[in-house]
């Protein structure tokens, strides 16, 4: 599971870069439905090794709902 979460990591970073640069590029609304999908599955089933996952998407989307607002969020 862990080289799963290091790819997907990997791969997720040129995503970051590009929405802090152009946040107008990506819509929350992908991420959000993401971090809510993430959360639902953490309550429906017990916490275990798998959770681990599922609390990387949520990071990964809540990173990506920044990248989005950064200029919101610091009065730019």
């Amino acid at each position: 599971m862990w080289f799963a979460i290091i790819a997907d990591c990997t791969a997720y970073l040129p995503a970051f870069v590009k929405t802090w640069q152009h946040p107008h590029t990506e819509s929350p609304w992908f991420y959000s439905l993401s971090l809510v999908g993430a959360f639902l599955t953490m309550l429906a089933y017990p916490l275990q090794a798998s959770s681990v996952f599922q609390m990387y998407i949520m990071a990964c989307s809540l990173v990506m709902i920044g990248c989005i607002y950064h200029n919101s969020l610091l009065g730019r």
